[in-house]
């Protein structure tokens, strides 16, 4: 075993790796494992003065250090459990006022039963607090002579919308199409990295004649590795799009080719991802959490219900869409950083970006940030900000400003995909949570060049373990809530307090953002910690500036 300290030996792990010994980075320094590949190991020489050693286990049993072992994992397991039941404990008493305030008057029972009734109606089936879908659409005043429930048909009147019976479908004169889905019954939520069954036929699970059983069994399947959509003449195309559609707005892994009937309906867009994927099984999370994203992303945007009302404007033939609208709070102080951000911020999809940034200190007035400014291609709402202003009121500031229904927060020298804005607001919409964002699960630690990930398995749930630099909220309740005035913690004190008012955090996956930590430059970051606090967490390592780790393109 090598080691040393990670300043002089950070170039060694890309010897190491060319070379083909194993190699890790830890929190105290550098290893490599100091057996090279079989092809290059030579044979020990034979020394008869050395005493022969114990077999492995015998030494164990024989030093004692098994049974300490055993118990240092006990002591270990112990201490983790209560620490976690602790936190636990404290997110529960800050997420439901009632059972804080049972607990401050004493009433311990009164709590766990105000817990048990607050537990058994959902979260993501309080829409109060989901964006509805705002377009400008010139809504005709006869739309109610154009609706009409049946089987007929609509092409002796173009402007006719005729739903179905079963309300599956949709017709405008010779085009029909599937109807809106219902995203807060079919949506990722809970959907795991990692799959935990065999691959499946979609075919066996249309054979299952009760609709409500075999919705079921479609919410049970999205967790096996795959499902083939390789569907016969048998299956009625509206029944197999139906199928289809669900089961990529839940988070699962489909492949197969569609008939030209199931194609048409299920969309080009979704179908070609689709049939791309592989038709043996994706065993490895990495590729798996990325396909299944893709296709899921593609589902939402296109059944969710701004992508439904989108493509019924098409087919009446009102050329405006509705459109998801987001203000974009970007706090800088480093007008190096401040092009790169805008840069990424101007390549966003799916979204209508207005971007307000906050120029924090009298160093922000200058021509090169005046030019970067100039040169975004969207709505731009420069502040200038003087120094004694702290970040919580930067951040008041910047959500007053602001004028769409949606806001996030950016950091200027972070990583983002530029489908970020779109997967959170997507999961504003399906999970119904006061405030979403994703968990800093991709760091990058810039003083060893070394990317690395941490908490993958936390994705798509309630959680308060999010990153500050992707926070997405309806602007409206930011301003009731409002923003900490302190120079640190501000996201974490937002957090607490979105909370405190029964507003919960969602946390979307973790794909498409990456946070940059400067290493030895700690008074560039709000939040104070060093290397080794995140070499401790790593899950996955890779050398260099790996983007393409994080899912960004």
């Amino acid at each position: 075993m090598v080691t040393g300290t990670l300043p002089a030996l950070v170039t060694d792990h890309y010897a190491a790796a060319s070379s083909g010994f194993a190699w890790h980075i830890t929190a105290d320094g550098f290893e490599v494992s100091a057996e090279p590949p079989a092809a290059q190991q030579q044979e020990p020489v034979a020394d008869d003065y050395l005493r022969p050693e114990l077999p492995p286990l015998w030494h164990r049993i024989i030093t004692g250090a098994s049974l300490r072992w055993r118990v240092r994992a006990v002591v270990n397991r112990a201490r983790w459990t209560r620490k976690h039941a602790a936190r636990r404990a404290l997110r529960w008493i800050h997420m439901y006022p009632e059972l804080r305030t049972t607990l401050r008057n004493g009433r311990w029972r009164s709590a766990v039963r105000a817990y048990r009734e607050r537990v058994r109606q959902p979260v993501a089936t309080d829409r109060r607090y989901r964006p509805a879908v705002q377009t400008s659409l010139a809504l005709p005043p006869d739309l109610d002579a154009m609706l009409d429930v049946g089987s007929g048909s609509a092409a002796a009147d173009p402007g006719r919308l005729v739903v179905s019976s079963s309300g599956r479908t949709i017709r405008v004169a010779d085009t029909v199409v599937l109807g809106p889905f219902d995203v807060n019954t079919w949506n990722p939520v809970g959907v795991r990295n990692t799959s935990s069954g065999p691959s499946q036929k979609l075919a066996d699970l249309l054979a299952i004649a009760d609709e409500a059983k075999r919705d079921s069994v479609l919410r049970q399947a999205r967790s096996s590795s795959v499902i083939r959509c390789d569907l016969g003449g048998d299956v009625e195309p509206v029944v197999a799009a139906d199928a289809v559609v669900k089961l990529a707005l839940s988070g699962a892994v489909l492949s197969g080719t569609f008939s030209p009937e199931v194609k048409s309906l299920v969309g080009d867009a979704l179908a070609t991802i689709i049939e791309s994927v592989p038709t043996s099984p994706a065993d490895e999370a990495f590729d798996r959490e990325r396909l299944s994203l893709a296709i899921r992303r593609q589902a939402l945007s296109d059944f969710g219900p701004v992508g439904r009302v989108g493509r019924l404007s098409e087919l009446v033939g009102e050329t405006r869409q509705p459109a998801r609208s987001v203000s974009v709070l970007l706090p800088s102080n480093r007008p190096g950083d401040l092009p790169f951000a805008l840069s990424q911020i101007s390549v966003q999809c799916g979204v209508d970006v207005e971007l307000v940034v906050g120029l924090h200190g009298n160093h922000m007035r200058s021509v090169a940030v005046d030019e970067a400014l100039q040169a975004f291609p969207g709505d731009v709402v420069p502040l200038h900000l003087p120094d004694a202003m702290n970040l919580g009121d930067v951040m008041n500031e910047l959500t007053t400003a602001a004028s769409a229904r949606l806001i996030s927060k950016w950091d200027d020298d972070d990583w983002y995909d530029r489908w970020h804005l779109l997967d959170l607001v997507h999961a504003l919409e399906y999970s119904g949570g006061g405030l979403v964002a994703k968990a800093a699960e991709f760091v990058y630690l810039e003083r060893i060049d070394l990317m690395m990930r941490r908490f993958a398995k936390g994705g798509e749930s309630f959680s308060t373990t999010v990153a500050g630099g992707t926070l997405l909220a309806q602007r409206t309740d930011v301003i009731d809530v409002g923003w900490a005035s302190v120079p640190r913690q501000v996201d974490r004190r937002l957090i607490e307090a979105f909370a405190s008012e029964g507003l919960p955090t969602y946390r979307a996956h973790g794909m498409g953002y990456v946070l940059r930590r400067r290493g030895d430059s700690l008074g560039s970051h709000t939040w104070q910690v060093g290397d080794a606090y995140f070499l401790k967490q790593a899950t996955a390592q890779r050398p260099g500036l790996d983007l393409e780790f994080a899912g960004i393109s």
